[in-house]
């Protein structure tokens, strides 16, 4: 558990700190990291396992079924991005600036070129524009910086004609800093050097094209597959493997160390027979120091060699599966500079992985692997040697004590899995997973799959063999969606995923962009973004009484992110002299990820006997920047009541249920007694709690306390807030902050079986009141039917199954606007006919 603040009172408690270790007159219970985790969604625990609300099976076959819920997103903000067919889009941090592969605007005979979209100017760029003097040839897989300034392409046209000699076939990374940032259109820098004869660095003119680059959060390093170089010269260029080089940019071309090979080959060539691939795929942490790559050498030893093929007794070359390895470039100890990232408690993937992704700081990192020995599944061990591939997200210190990959110090986490309850077997996807991107800091991760079980609502299939459907995973929320959602998904025809640095905004490529749209004119695959808006809560900030020119307690205001996404705060501020905002981790620059809050110090020092009211606004900078805005109240005035504690977070707690009571003591601070004449609620949710319990309401001699009794009961899903307030006789008060997560049970009860040509009756209750719920199959085929909720959250419908509808077992789904998600399995099946005439009727 983190160390918490100096003591101080708190208004809307943190995530991340246990607040009962504080001074009693602050302590407040706190939920740490499960305060934000009770609300509808598809959920896991990081290193155990999905935690949602367990699923229950009642009667026997033929009886009344009754499943609970399993809750995904609703539909998302979606766009495409490109007017015509592309492909690999990258994003900036912030989402503004999308890359990505398209035909040139001149028939020039040139297949690709790079364009740029500028969703705040709405502008659309050709970037790789030919210049006069120099061959056409083509551009591909754009890569933008986080910062949005530079954007890395890997091109056929030599930019450079000084350094580049423009020869054969050949292809090179150039980068160039956007107009925006102070850079000139069309002014592109080479990136891939080679020392020439004469000590001056050339153009390479080998990169590897179907590799992308990996750039920096700022661009200013930049590292890029090409062919491997023996000390003896003895290669393959064509088929060989291939090396990563990584260029500093800050340094000069030709000034010693802008550009060297990555840490972890062989000096020579295997020469054995094996089919090598070496270093691939690189991904760089957001300031550079960071490498992580794939390779099928053991590069995390002291003296790295090529791994030793296992024979298998056929006839073509044996190839070897290549593992994730991570290079410190500030390490200076080249023994230890690079470390074995794809490994569990029992040693490394036992089938190899793939296709990194890393978070900025390099201690998080996303892979592909079909191994079975990362994470104990029983559905991994079944499948043995043939496993589908998997995403698994790797913390390089888990004990958060700042070095990377210490002995023990290391956990592994299934992404692409089944949710369940903490404590119940881990079930893999039972299809492919691929092409993982994180968020900057690591904790949302989107990668593309081909499974059918890892949500209820499936996609039909379709697309090319590389497509899938995209799924995004918030590891601190637990919540895992469809990115592209709706009620009736389109096929998962999609690929090339890139999240933003806040993991608010996610493009890729897709071929259903018009599906998705519901637009028959967008055909072909196409750049498509989908963005997300996190849900954002702050307290309501009463301060109380404080004595009038002199400075009162220093409270904290909490802001709860519960995603999807991160919030990244700049700014605190209050627009009355009298509030003071005297700090908190809202003010650090840091992103505060789904499932995590950050706070705001405020302090009144009241500059007037009475009521003071004011304004705190916590905001972000930038494109897409989010404001949140809570109302500030306090008196000047002789305080005369201290409540204790001054906060108090309840357990999650079903919509429309009561929680346990909790007991807030209201002493009496003043010189003599006082009177408490009024105990009330405010704030953003007032109606969520109650109060059982007022002991107040007679005299109090100083020194005593008397004790105010509170439940909470949640009229909504979510984060819950509101401050109950305690006044005398003569005006002054205390205020205390009451908080709570809400969630829904939703719930589904039908038949467990159906047949075609029949009505299927449905019943549903713990859903949202008076809501439309939509509900049909979820593979997408067959009838839906739209039904609504009472005051209560339930239902009574029916719907029909068409004669020629789908049998075998399927998912019956409701779904609500708001994501509250419910499905039940039913056998659907034909019955035999029967009466005269029929195989049945008996014979003479």
């Amino acid at each position: 558990m983190p160390q918490c603040l100096p003591p101080r009172t708190w208004i809307g408690l943190p995530l991340d700190c246990d607040v009962t270790r504080m001074l009693p007159i602050t302590a407040a219970r706190t939920l740490g990291h499960q305060m934000a985790r009770r609300h509808t969604g598809r959920r896991w625990a990081l290193g155990g396992g999905f935690a949602v609300l367990a699923a229950t099976t009642i009667g026997a076959a033929g009886a009344p079924q009754q499943v609970s819920a399993r809750v995904v997103a609703t539909t998302v903000p979606f766009s495409v991005v490109s007017p015509t067919v592309a492909d690999h889009p990258t994003v900036s941090g912030d989402g503004r600036m999308v890359v990505f592969t398209a035909p040139p605007a001149n028939a020039d005979g040139r297949a690709s070129s790079v364009w740029l979209s500028d969703r705040g100017t709405r502008q659309l760029i050709e970037l790789t524009v030919p210049r006069d003097g120099i061959r056409l040839g083509n551009s591909v897989l754009p890569v933008i910086s986080a910062d949005g300034c530079v954007v890395a392409v890997t091109t056929e046209m030599a930019f450079d004609l000084f350094r580049d000699e423009d020869r054969g076939t050949r292809w090179d990374v150039y980068r160039t800093i956007l107009p925006e940032c102070g850079g000139v259109a069309n002014d592109w820098e080479l990136v891939s050097t080679i020392s020439g004869i004469n000590g001056q660095d050339q153009a390479r003119g080998n990169v590897d094209p179907t590799q992308p680059v990996a750039v920096s959060g700022s661009g200013s390093v930049i590292a890029y597959a090409r062919p491997f170089a023996s000390l003896s010269g003895n290669d393959d260029p064509l088929n060989g493997p291939t090396a990563i080089d990584v260029v500093d940019l800050t340094k000069l071309v030709d000034e010693p160390g802008r550009s060297v090979q990555a840490a972890g080959l062989p000096a020579e060539a295997a020469g054995n027979g094996a089919v090598y691939v070496g270093e691939r795929n690189p991904a760089l942490s957001g300031d550079g120091n960071t490498v992580v790559f794939s390779s099928d050498a053991t590069s995390g030893d002291a003296v790295p060699d090529w791994v030793l093929p296992v024979s298998n007794g056929a006839t073509t070359p044996a190839t070897v599966p290549s593992q994730v390895f991570a290079w410190d470039r500030s390490n200076a100890d080249p023994f230890t500079a690079v470390s074995l990232v794809s490994r569990g408690s029992t040693g490394p993937a036992n089938a190899g992985a793939t296709n990194p992704a890393v978070s900025a700081d390099g201690r998080l990192v996303a892979f592909t692997s079909s191994a079975t020995n990362l994470v104990n599944s029983p559905s991994l061990t079944a499948c043995r040697t043939s496993c589908p591939a998997q995403i698994y997200v790797v913390d390089r210190d888990s004990d958060a004590n700042f070095v990377f990959d210490e002995p023990g110090t290391t956990s592994v986490t299934l992404v692409s899995r089944v949710p369940a309850v903490t404590e119940q077997p881990i079930i893999a996807a039972d299809g492919p997973s691929s092409s993982p991107t994180m968020s900057a800091d690591g904790n949302t991760v989107a990668f593309s799959t081909q499974s059918s079980n890892l949500l209820q609502i499936q996609t039909p299939g379709g697309g090319e063999a590389s497509d899938g459907d995209l799924l995004v995973a918030d590891l601190g929320t637990q919540q895992l969606r469809r990115a592209f959602d709706s009620p009736a998904p389109a096929p998962g025809a999609h690929a090339h995923p890139h999240l933003s640095a806040n993991g608010r905004v996610l493009v890729a490529d897709s071929l259903v962009a018009g599906r998705l749209l519901g637009d028959t004119s967008i055909t072909g695959r196409r750049v498509v973004l989908a963005s997300f808006t996190p849900r954002l809560a702050i307290a309501h900030g009463d301060l109380g009484t404080v004595t009038v020119g002199v400075p009162g307690p220093e409270w904290y205001v909490n802001v709860v992110n519960d995603g999807p996404g991160a919030f990244v705060p700049a700014t605190a501020t209050s627009d009355t002299p009298d509030f003071a905002v005297t700090g908190g981790s809202c003010l650090d620059g840091a992103p505060v990820p789904a499932g995590k809050s950050c706070s705001v110090y405020v302090l009144l020092t009241p500059s007037h006997s009475g009521l003071i009211g004011g304004t705190l606004s916590v905001a972000e900078t930038g494109y897409g920047a989010i404001t949140l805005t809570s109302p500030l109240k306090g008196s000047g005035g002789e305080p005369a009541l201290e409540a204790l504690p001054a906060g108090v977070d309840f357990d999650p707690t079903l919509v429309g249920q009561n929680s346990a009571p909790r007991i807030i003591n209201v002493s009496n601070v003043f010189v003599g007694p006082t009177v408490v004449t009024s105990v009330g609620i405010s704030g953003a949710n007032p109606a969520d709690f109650s109060i059982t319990l007022n002991g107040c309401g007679t005299q109090i001699i100083m020194g005593q306390s008397c004790p105010v009794v509170i439940r909470f009961n949640p009229l909504a899903s979510g984060r819950r807030t509101a401050t109950v307030t305690v006044g005398t006789l003569a005006g002054q008060y205390t205020s205390i902050f009451v908080s709570g997560q809400g969630y829904y049970s939703p719930s589904l009860i039908t038949t467990s079986h159906a047949r075609p040509g029949a009505r299927l009756g449905i019943s549903g209750t713990g859903f949202p009141a008076d809501a439309t719920v939509l509900l049909g199959w979820g593979d997408g085929a067959g009838r839906t039917t739209l039904a609504t909720t009472d005051a209560t959250g339930a239902f009574i419908t029916e719907l029909l199954i068409p004669k020629g509808d789908r049998t075998g077992t399927r998912t019956l789904v409701a779904l609500v606007a708001d994501g509250t998600e419910a499905g039940v399995a039913v056998q659907v099946q034909r019955v035999a006919a029967s009466g005269p005439g029929t195989a049945s009727w008996p014979r003479p």
